[in-house]
């Protein structure tokens, strides 16, 4: 064999061989293999039964802070008040936004317990999703609130129950009236003309005398010039 063709022949092999190991590394790439993926769904829990107490008049309902996940609390509460009253009485809800607290609670009002014996259930809620009812709570009875007298509306004394005295309306009688009075006729006083004055010495002296022109001496200056 001529050397040329040694070379040829060692090149050919060597490319062969190149090309088959590519090939089974991109084999090996291309078989695919068994991955195992798990999911877990979260569930909504049912509520917690909730605990009552009356303060005063009214009904404090408290119960513990619940999640659907680990740091994923509720975002509110259903509290729903159920009546035990034959006939029962409509019920009674009120939605509470959660505080995330581990407690809440909230308050029914004495005019929305009155005469009534309740039972009380919570419902939780997060986002669009909500939670089964819980069990009822221990029963609560309230009295009848008073009912407001008319006195008492409107404001008027109670203790003034005396009623008011009859007046009589009085007799019609003729009722004549008075009199016109009668105009004065008595004549009117004859007035006297006052007395004649007399008249006095001054009022009868003669008059005074007219005074008597008297020829002018002439004037001793002008009598020395002259001479």
């Amino acid at each position: 064999m001529r050397r040329g063709a040694r070379h040829l022949l060692v090149g050919l092999v060597a490319t062969t061989l190149g090309l088959g190991g590519t090939l089974t590394a991109f084999a090996d790439w291309a078989v695919p293999s068994t991955v195992t993926v798990k999911a877990r769904a979260a569930k909504m829990p049912r509520g917690v039964q909730p605990s009552v107490a009356k303060q005063g008049k009214t009904a404090v309902v408290s119960w513990s802070a619940q999640q659907l996940a680990p740091d994923a609390g509720m975002d509110e509460y259903v509290i729903t008040a159920h009546s035990l009253n034959a006939p029962p009485l409509p019920d009674i809800t009120h939605v509470v936004a959660a505080t995330g607290g581990p407690s809440e609670s909230v308050t029914f009002s004495a005019a929305e317990v009155a005469g009534g014996t309740w039972q009380w259930t919570i419902t939780p809620g997060f986002r669009h999703w909500v939670g089964n009812e819980s069990k009822k709570s221990s029963r609560l009875t309230f009295a009848t609130a008073p009912a407001a007298t008319k006195t008492a509306a409107t404001g008027t004394d109670a203790a003034t129950t005396d009623p008011a005295p009859r007046v009589e309306p009085p007799t019609p009688t003729d009722v004549t009236s008075p009199a016109a009075p009668k105009p004065t006729t008595d004549p009117a006083p004859t007035l006297e003309p006052p007395p004649a004055l007399e008249p006095t010495e001054d009022a009868t002296s003669a008059p005074p005398e007219p005074a008597s022109e008297k020829p002018l001496s002439p004037d001793p200056a002008e009598s020395d010039l002259t001479d």
